[in-house]
């Protein structure tokens, strides 16, 4: 028994060896170095989807808008994250309720005394063993006026993550929406750019022919390969927006990218017609239904409770204790003991920390109330600018397709005019390029139309808007 103590020594010298590369602080201004094989690697499991039905079509068929909002759902680190953020507040609420309930203590405890005889040395010392058999104290606060708002304020804080997380899924769907209708349009501009390569080098075929009959010019010809150089270098360029688009709307919906990672083209009908509805009246939907602005609210509320409690915690508390033990002593006896005692406790004085604490939450109070107002008028100025330039995305896209229109006939007209010679070189040049730049523009205003409604469904925070 003597050399118990030596365990413990030992333990705390492996412990102490084994955490020394661990607490060694870094230089400063440095990173701190691991070793490759302090940590695990990362699981694979980590970046595939979820289990889900719709989970499984990824690589497998091409996706629509609807199944990758569907898939999105289940994979998104984002709304998951919020979701878990909403369980940590209905935890925080439960724990709330702690303080309005009564507390048990149950111990056990082994001591041995020894005294001194000072009466008589030769005697030596008296030695009184004694063991504690289980004892149990209760205590319960009857009257605290501060609970019971911590206990709102708490509430308030569910609401508000509620709100939040109902608001990260309408984030998921813009973003998802957002990511999809540029892939899309990514898409479709590598396609347009690849028709206006094709018109490049029949272009430039053509002038050689022109060249080797006599027809053409050296610097025509050259202007001709310079141009479908120009255009190759285009549907590279596309080519990389494409993939880098295609990673972005991966990312969106929670996947690991693949090359298998398709969509189905979106199509706009041939009339369509912008939104309806007055701003005014949408800005006011947009104020009293974002879930954004409702937890806003929600966190001025939690400021207030929190107020309340700090000016309820300068009353006093009133709180009943019970104690119960039964003490056994070695060869004399057996001892039991029952209190049971009501308290009344009233800080009079706490060097200003209470009175400091009120004016700190009367101060959180206002700040939430001032980013309540911010939020309000970002709100509204997101709805009125999401609006018009909704109404000018569909201008845009009625001024895009009568402008291809034009240009594919304009197009055709030169080079008919060219191969029977009725215009030079450059005509049909710069007849191409306004084809090549009415594509583009066309691509372009399907894009921005599509992703402005998803826009201003999402900034008033009702996705109805949008159908």
């Amino acid at each position: 028994m003597k050399h118990l103590w030596i365990f413990p020594v030992i333990a705390l010298t492996f412990c102490g060896c084994s955490s020394t590369s661990c607490t060694d602080t870094p230089p400063s201004g440095r990173p701190m170095a691991v070793a490759l094989g302090a940590r695990k690697a990362i699981p694979e499991e980590i970046y595939r989807p979820k289990e889900r039905e719709s989970s499984n079509l990824v690589g497998a068929v091409d996706l629509d808008l609807a199944l990758l909002l569907d898939i999105a759902l289940s994979n998104s680190p984002e709304t998951r994250r919020a979701w878990h953020l909403a369980s940590a507040a209905a935890a925080q609420r439960g724990r709330s309720f702690s303080a309005v309930l009564p507390t048990a203590t149950v111990a056990l405890s082994v001591t041995r005394q020894s005294a001194a005889n000072v009466a008589n040395l030769a005697d030596g010392p008296t030695c009184i063993t004694a063991m504690g058999e289980p004892s149990l104290h209760i205590a319960y606060t009857v009257l605290t006026f501060g609970a019971t708002r911590a206990a709102a304020a708490a509430w308030q804080n569910l609401i508000g993550a509620q709100f939040q997380y109902n608001r990260a899924l309408q984030t998921l769907f813009y973003r998802v929406q957002a990511a999809y209708f540029a892939l899309d349009s990514a898409i479709a501009s590598m396609e347009a750019r690849e028709a206006s390569l094709c018109d490049a080098v029949e272009l430039q075929n053509a002038e050689e022919i022109r060249l080797c009959n006599g027809l053409g010019s050296k610097q025509s010809l050259l202007m001709a390969r310079a141009n479908a150089l120009r255009a190759n270098g285009a549907v590279e360029g596309a080519r990389a927006n494409v993939e880098r688009a295609r990673a972005a709307l991966a990312e969106a919906v929670g996947v690991r990218v693949s090359a298998r990672f398709r969509i189905v083209r979106s199509k706009l009908p041939s009339n369509v017609d912008a939104i309806g509805g007055d701003v005014n009246a949408m800005v006011s939907k947009a104020l009293l239904s974002r879930q954004d602005l409702l937890g806003a609210y929600a966190q001025w509320h939690v400021a207030e409770c929190l107020e309340q409690a700090a000016k309820c915690a300068m009353f006093p508390r009133i709180a009943l204790n019970g104690d119960c033990a039964n003490t056994e002593y070695w060869r004399r006896g057996r001892a039991k003991t029952f209190a049971l005692s009501a308290s009344l406790c009233w800080d009079v004085f706490s060097g200003f920390d209470k009175f400091f604490r009120i004016m700190e939450q009367r101060a959180q109070r206002r700040v939430a109330e001032e980013n309540l107002r911010s939020a309000g008028l970002r709100a509204a100025g997101e709805v009125w600018s999401q609006y018009y330039a909704h109404l000018s995305a569909h201008r845009q896209l009625i001024s895009a397709r009568a402008l291809i229109v034009a240009a594919k006939e304009s197009f055709a007209a030169a080079e008919t005019a060219y191969r029977s010679g009725l215009c030079s070189f450059m005509d049909i040049l710069s007849a191409q390029n306004a084809l090549a730049s009415a594509r583009e523009s066309i691509i372009a205003a399907e894009n921005a139309f599509s992703t402005s409604l998803a826009a201003l469904a999402y900034a008033v925070g009702d996705l109805s808007v949008a159908n």
